[in-house]
């Protein structure tokens, strides 16, 4: 596990990090790479990279963005690229329905657009602050595409011959149906680590 760094001292993603970013991971053999970032601008610098990745079989896991928006009608990036090694993820709740706050769907979605949801509220993370590492909880799908990198890289060991496309087919054919979910993503469920690791590894 490593982190390429993103973000301004000031915050906020530039183009040529991320780019950047992007290019170290595939250089130094990276398999999966969790892209807990996006924006509305179809950049083809990402686009352009990320398909470069697709020839090493990298998967990019991709958070979908918060505001409860419909990614359907107004796409975010790189979680909507058209590419078969791109794994849009939205967040659940604790009842596996989308996140919400105060009854108000905040993850964004997409029907057609986003394939799978994961787990997103009051997970466990880490913070800097004070020299040492800190703990405290997040609930965003940044913290969900998180969770499904973590699962995907379970899968990837448990069968290191799975390209980035049949990952993606494992995720999503194994996870769990969750019925408020069928309005919100491509497949209506919320990946399972246990029934991913187990169908990779023919079990």
């Amino acid at each position: 596990c490593l982190r390429a760094r993103t973000e301004k001292v000031d915050g906020g993603n530039t183009i040529p990090a991320v780019t950047e970013a992007l290019a170290y991971a595939r250089k130094i053999g990276a398999q999966i790479v969790n892209c807990s970032w996006g924006q509305r601008a179809r950049l083809q610098e990402y686009i352009d990279e990320m398909h470069r990745g697709s020839v090493q079989e990298i998967l990019y896991v991709a958070a979908v963005g918060n505001g409860g928006q419909d990614l359907d009608a107004s796409p975010i990036y790189p979680a909507c690229f058209p590419l078969p090694n791109v794994l849009p993820i939205l967040a659940t709740g604790k009842d596996d329905g989308p996140l919400r706050l105060i009854r108000e769907v905040v993850t964004n979605f997409g029907k057609k657009s986003v394939l799978v949801g994961a787990p997103g509220t009051q997970i466990l993370t880490t913070v800097p602050g004070g020299g040492r590492i800190q703990y405290t909880t997040a609930s965003d799908t940044s913290t969900a595409a998180a969770v499904a990198s973590g699962v995907a890289a379970l899968v990837k060991s448990a069968n290191p011959a799975l390209s980035a496309p049949e990952l993606i087919k494992v995720l999503g054919e194994t996870a769990d149906p969750v019925a408020e979910l069928s309005q919100y993503c491509r497949t209506g469920k919320r990946i399972n680590a246990y029934r991913a690791v187990l169908r990779a590894a023919g079990k």
